[in-house]
């Protein structure tokens, strides 16, 4: 009886962690799905990073997107640093979040890719356009948006 209840509980263990290491598949083994941004801070302490695939704006601009979270001011400012913003950019932009409510700031990060700051909640978005003339509109778009010109 002992004996059956052993192999049983065994077996239920066995399927939780089946269950788990399926749906947790991804972040303990990232693959070559992810962005490089993604595959270097995903084990950073004090940062939380997501990688969202196939984001579409208006149904022509496609792009993947990584976004990194910061636990506090401190590991923010490091992270802003690490990812190569010079201390008068960062110093900008944390007097800014303290003077405003929620601002945001987008940039170009790279070559190729956008980034959207948001320091008073310690996030950060890397955009990364699928096409070169989508980074154009979608930094076109972040401009119309700043400026609150409409087409009216």
């Amino acid at each position: 009886m002992k004996r059956h209840l052993l192999i049983l509980l065994l077996t239920a263990l066995l399927g939780v962690v089946a269950v788990a290491l399926c749906k947790y598949w991804n972040v303990l083994f990232p693959t070559g799905e992810t962005s490089e941004i993604y595959r270097h801070y995903h084990k950073t302490p004090g940062i939380h990073v997501a990688y969202i695939q196939d984001m579409t704006v208006d149904d022509t601009i496609h792009f993947d997107m990584t976004l990194l979270e910061a636990r506090d001011s401190a590991t923010f400012v490091w992270l802003l640093r690490d990812l190569g913003d010079t201390p008068e950019q960062i110093q900008v932009q944390m007097e800014h979040a303290k003077k405003h409510d929620n601002p945001h700031f987008v940039s170009l990060f790279g070559d190729e890719y956008l980034s959207c700051t948001l320091p008073a909640q310690y996030k950060m978005a890397i955009i990364h356009p699928r096409q070169p003339k989508d980074k154009i509109e979608l930094l076109t778009r972040a401009a119309y948006k700043e400026l609150n010109l409409t087409n009216k």
